[in-house]
């Protein structure tokens, strides 16, 4: 299951559960068609916290939609993340569509400030911005 949300920087996106070929389709072509709208950069906060790690097809098309958002004028990424599967799976699609300079990995089981972190991280480019008490 996926819910995407427009936000002041950009979009929301959660991403959980298992997720086959034909949802992360939809969820690429609805994810062109906001960054084709878009006349401005835009900043992505993804919450996979609850990801059940995808099929080797399904990564493909997330790799499809990262190199698609950089083209698009994506501007900075953070993906929130609760499993080191899901983690190891992400930072390789990060380093194949190239985005891994723009994109933060937030652990949130470390980190409980989890999201002001990654929202400094996508609005300012500032990470670690949030200390952990």
């Amino acid at each position: 299951m996926y819910k995407i949300r427009i936000a002041s920087y950009g979009l929301n996106i959660t991403i959980s559960g298992r997720v086959d070929l034909a949802e992360v389709k939809r969820y690429s072509a609805e994810l062109e068609v906001l960054f084709t709208r878009s006349s401005q950069p835009m900043g992505v906060l993804v919450d996979v916290r609850d990801l059940i790690p995808p099929t080797p097809e399904v990564l493909q098309v997330f790799q499809e939609v990262e190199e698609f958002v950089k083209r698009c004028g994506l501007t900075r990424m953070a993906l929130v993340i609760a499993s080191p599967v899901i983690e190891g799976q992400a930072k390789r699609i990060g380093l194949k569509s190239k985005l891994h300079d723009s994109t933060l990995y937030v652990d949130a089981i470390a980190n409980p400030n989890w999201e002001a972190e990654a929202l400094s991280w996508i609005k300012q480019g500032i990470h670690n911005a949030v200390t952990e008490s």
